[in-house]
């Protein structure tokens, strides 16, 4: 689980730019599915069972990350703006990588404590500026208009089972499904005979909102019910407890008007009957989750969701136990193992 995860989180894929992770995540699903990687779109598509089954069930998890993407060079400084919702707060003094013609090194500039004016203000993305130490010459050469920029990657192991790496939102669902895939496949059921697919979706451009890669992945796939494994926040220091679920404590499963009440009863029961600890998600209107777009594909699709608690979103240090991660793949193993 950590390697895979630690693999997933070491390429960068800001939205629109998922290329690479994309790539790896196909590679590592092609050994227990049939898989399609879409190049236009950078969705991966996987499937176990025959896409003419009755039954086509659909797990979906965004590969995509949050990022930059650069606006203009300035003497070698690099002006950029944000794909996704980008904490402006964190990144002054930060580590980027920047993806032009080559890859490059470059360090989020910021003034000196002793040379502010002492007044607490966040700089906005639009007024940053990323050091590349490189000439207005050699910069504009390099690095085209248009190049994504991530956090450098900061993959960690924690104290017990607690890790922290940038890009935990989304690849931790990523590598879930993919350990899950080969559980399902290992189980080695006839999937004609029951009469069943299992469409595995990583999907692209989630954090730009729109959810494009779902809506394009859910309308190639066609399913008849869907599972969206995402992340949720989890309780710390300043977050409402009430709005947070717990680390450790397993995976968070949606309670919202637009996601299958029948899917949580199922998915409760499961966890009950196999000692799988878990927690509700109560949402009182949208998700903001892939589960939206899907829910709403062709003349509707029955949508649940399932999220696992993670700390210090969209920052370069996300955190997170993987007991949840292993808890939820038992989970999802255990519904699609049980039919």
């Amino acid at each position: 689980m950590q390697n895979l995860i630690s693999k997933l989180c070491a390429t960068s894929g800001v939205s629109g730019g998922e290329k690479l992770v994309a790539e790896i995540a196909a590679d590592e699903l092609s050994k227990c599915a049939d898989i399609y990687l879409d190049t236009n779109f950078n969705n991966v598509f996987g499937r176990i069972g025959s896409a003419r089954a009755k039954k086509r069930v659909l797990l979906d998890a965004h590969i995509d990350q949050i990022g930059l993407i650069v606006t203009r060079v300035e003497d070698g400084f690099l002006r950029v703006a944000s794909c996704g919702s980008l904490d402006s707060r964190i990144l002054a003094g930060s580590a980027v990588k920047i993806f032009g013609k080559q890859e490059l090194i470059g360090v989020v500039s910021s003034v000196p404590p002793h040379l502010s004016d002492k007044k607490d203000k966040i700089t906005p993305v639009k007024e940053i500026c990323i050091d590349t130490a490189l000439s207005k010459e050699e910069a504009e050469n390099l690095i085209p208009i248009g190049s994504y920029v991530a956090f450098l990657d900061s993959g960690s192991k924690l104290l017990g089972k607690r890790i922290c790496a940038c890009g935990l939102d989304n690849r931790s669902s990523v590598a879930a499904l993919i350990l899950c895939a080969r559980l399902i496949h290992e189980a080695n059921l006839d999937w004609d005979e029951i009469g069943c697919s299992i469409n595995f979706l990583f999907s692209s451009r989630e954090e730009i909102g729109g959810y494009v890669g779902a809506k394009i992945g859910s309308y190639v796939i066609d399913p008849t019910e869907a599972i969206v494994l995402d992340v949720s926040f989890a309780t710390q220091p300043g977050v409402d407890c009430q709005r947070a679920g717990e680390l450790s404590k397993g995976p968070l499963l949606g309670v919202a008007p637009s996601l299958s009440k029948r899917l949580l009863d199922v998915f409760s029961s499961i966890a009950f009957d196999n000692n799988i600890p878990y927690q509700l998600e109560v949402m009182s209107d949208r998700t903001g989750t892939n589960a939206d777009a899907i829910c709403t594909n062709a003349q509707g699709v029955e949508t649940f969701l399932v999220s696992m608690p993670l700390r210090y979103m969209h920052t370069p240090y996300e955190v997170m136990d993987l007991e949840d991660i292993e808890n939820t793949v038992r989970l999802l193993s255990a519904y699609f193992l049980g039919y």
